[in-house]
C-alpha cells in the first residue's frame, strides 16, 4: 500500500472516530438535559406538595424536604459535570 493510500485510510478512520465521538457527546448532552428537566419537575412537584400542606395546616413530611434537597443536589452535579 502506497504512503498516500495509508494517509487517506488513516484520515478516513480519524474522521469516523471524530464523528462517533461527536455523536456520543450529543447523546450525553441530550441525556443530561433530560435528567435536569426531570429533576426540576420533581423539585417543583415537591415544592407544590409542601406549600399545599403548609396552607392546609398539615405537618410537612421530612422526607419531602430531604428528597427535594437530594434532587437539587443531583441536578447541580449534572449541570456541573455537563459544563466540564
Amino acid at each position: 500500500m502506497a504512503v498516500s493510500e495509508r494517509i487517506k485510510k488513516g484520515n478516513e478512520f480519524r474522521n469516523q472516530v471524530i464523528r462517533r465521538e461527536n455523536d456520543t457527546l450529543a447523546f450525553l448532552e441530550k441525556s443530561w438535559q433530560q435528567s435536569v428537566r426531570a429533576l426540576q419537575w420533581d423539585i417543583e412537584s415537591l415544592a407544590k406538595k409542601i406549600e399545599e400542606a403548609r396552607k392546609a395546616g398539615k405537618k410537612i413530611n421530612p422526607d419531602w424536604l430531604r428528597r427535594q434537597q437530594e434532587y437539587a443536589r443531583l441536578q447541580s452535579q449534572i449541570i456541573k459535570h455537563a459544563e466540564e
